[in-house]
């Protein structure tokens, strides 16, 4: 969740910091193929629909010693999100008395 300084600005978890981001793949995860997905969505503009930007990166991963793990909730791509879901369509100035109160979009992350 996103910071705020004295002046009202707000800085994101990573910002400025130019370095490979590690994640953990939960052991329960089934072995098969997946498509990893990772995206930033910049919503400096976000106050206006159709306005959020998003950046994406995939690569295909296989998990060849999986667990009994059942991932969800699935999504499809596109179609997970729509242009005026909470955390797309968004304006951050209400946030910045408590950004912690500010919620991505999207179903919830599957932790194993």
């Amino acid at each position: 969740m996103p910071s705020v300084n004295a002046q009202k600005q707000m800085s994101w978890p990573g910002q400025n910091e130019y370095t490979t981001p590690n994640t953990t793949i939960p052991a329960t995860t089934p072995a098969s193929e997946y498509l990893l997905r990772v995206e930033h969505i910049a919503l400096h503009m976000a106050m206006q629909a159709n306005k959020a930007q998003f950046y994406l990166a995939r690569s295909q991963i296989k998990i060849t010693e999986g667990g009994s793990g059942v991932p969800g909730p699935l999504v499809a791509l596109p179609g997970a999100y729509k242009s005026n879901d909470p955390g797309i369509l968004v304006d951050l100035n209400k946030y910045t008395a408590a950004p912690e109160t500010y919620q991505p979009p999207g179903p919830a992350v599957w932790r194993g």
